[in-house]
């Protein structure tokens, strides 16, 4: 479908927009003074009231649908920046005090360039294209396709273990004893995010078919039930959370729904779940699910959902151990971890074991037991920023970050939304938006092209191999 036949709809909002931009910038800059300098506590809830509020009126103003790639990844940098801030500030936790109000004035920073950097991209019009729906003949193309992806995924998780551990020492081991085996058959994983991304394209073809067969429904809500019960068993979080918010997400760009009073309470369940899972999961994995049950029951407590002390606190921490070294003992260049993005997307053997900073970060900070097993404790985009140009550099940083995002949602709603590839696309990068809040630049693009752009990459050569006529014209 060429561009000159799409049609668009203007949503009227440009100034709406940027006078919403410019308030939250401001009151931004207010409480993080109040947060840092006069009353903590008092300061870290009015933020978090704050980038909710905003996040739901730029939603309605917007009037197309929940879920938009700038507005998430605002949401997860907020969460990923202030939990542990927040909780301390509440209780006082054994941390040294000048060094978490230092690395939360580098956050806010981070924070308020991301602001500015929505905010000058805001102040024009939005336009949103009318939905291309496709035939019976290309969806069932995709449909295909799209199955042909989930089930080399599938196949290759299977005999990932099957050569090396063997299946049933595998599955019997336990939550601990899968972890030790990790390294063995870390393809499980990866076969995962492939088959994930078939999915994605058996749901889209199911969406924007002119008339969806009901096969294909029962099928998405088969596996995603499956997905749902053997990632718990298995005990990882990731691959579930993938393939929930990125159903979503294309859900949100091609129907422009759920609505967003329906959408609220599906977030705070789904978050609930996620945040709380690192208390059971072992349990579920090893001694199965009645079991899990009665211990939630019996345990269950409000300290549960204090995310510092969960993985949602562990970014922030990276940041408060590079501070405790101080800058000059960094040897990074200027801007030197984003220029080796591409090169340390290469195969080892070419770079020559050339080291993210994650890995970097692993090794300097935790011991040999705990890499051996195939730990990594991720990074954090604000500490690779800081190292790179130090606190006031980061906010530059997510200037830049702020501006492009905007762009590109701009762009999916737009443009984006007439080709099913971009639709799948979209849906892959608003759950790794949360991803990203783990990692450096480098682990980024490296994991988000092998295990996302490849299978991408596959399902579009299958759905060209079933049209000849196309290879025809080529």
């Amino acid at each position: 479908m060429s561009m000159s036949e799409v049609q668009f709809q203007t949503i009227r909002c440009g100034k709406s927009e940027f006078l919403l931009n410019g308030i939250h910038l401001l009151f931004v800059a207010v409480i993080n003074f109040i947060a840092l300098y006069t009353a903590p506590s008092t300061g870290y809830v009015l933020l978090a009231l704050n980038v909710v509020i905003y996040a739901l009126f730029l939603i309605r103003l917007r009037d197309s649908g929940p879920l938009h790639l700038d507005i998430v990844f605002l949401l997860f940098l907020f969460i990923y920046s202030f939990s542990v801030p927040l909780s301390n500030s509440i209780s006082s936790r054994d941390y040294d005090q000048n060094l978490v109000r230092a690395a939360a004035e580098t956050c806010m920073l981070s924070y308020a360039g991301y602001s500015l950097g929505l905010l000058l991209d805001s102040g024009k019009h939005r336009r949103t294209a009318s939905l291309h729906q496709i035939s019976q003949r290309d969806s069932d193309v995709m449909r295909r396709s799209g199955m042909a992806v989930f089930f080399i995924g599938a196949i290759s998780s299977v005999m990932a273990i099957v050569l090396t551990s063997g299946l049933s020492v595998y599955l019997s081991a336990g939550y601990a004893g899968r972890a030790l085996l990790k390294r063995e058959v870390g393809p499980v994983e990866l076969g995962l995010y492939f088959s994930i991304v078939g999915l994605f394209g058996i749901f889209a073809s199911t969406l924007l078919a002119t008339k969806s067969r009901p096969i294909s429904k029962f099928f998405v809500a088969f596996v995603f039930l499956f997905f749902f019960f053997y990632i718990s068993f298995l005990g990882i979080r990731r691959p579930l959370f993938l393939l929930g918010l990125g159903l979503l997400a294309g859900y949100s760009l091609i129907k422009h729904r759920p609505k967003l009073i329906t959408a609220l309470p599906i977030g705070i369940v789904a978050f609930a779940f996620l945040t709380t899972f690192a208390q059971y999961r072992q349990l579920i994995s090893s001694a199965g699910l009645d079991e899990t049950i009665d211990f939630v029951r019996d345990n269950a407590s409000a300290e549960w959902f204090d995310v510092s002390n969960t993985e949602l606190g562990a970014p922030f921490r990276t940041l408060m151990d590079y501070m405790t070294l101080g800058l000059e003992s960094n040897s990074l260049l200027p801007g030197e971890s984003y220029i080796q993005t591409l090169a340390y997307a290469l195969p080892g053997f070419i770079t020559g074991g050339l080291q993210s900073l994650s890995v970097q970060y692993t090794h300097l900070f935790f011991s040999a037991d705990f890499i051996s097993i195939g730990g990594n404790m991720g990074l954090f985009p604000v500490t690779e920023a800081y190292l790179n140009f130090g606190p006031s550099g980061a906010f530059a940083v997510f200037v830049i970050f702020g501006f492009l995002l905007s762009k590109a949602n701009r762009w999916f709603h737009a443009a984006g939304r007439i080709k099913p590839n971009h639709i799948i696309l979209f849906m892959m990068l608003i759950p790794w938006c949360a991803f990203f809040m783990r990692l450096d630049m480098a682990s980024f693009v490296k994991g988000f092209l092998y295990s996302q752009i490849v299978p991408l990459l596959i399902f579009q050569y299958f759905n060209y191999l079933q049209r000849p006529s196309s290879r025809m014209r080529n």
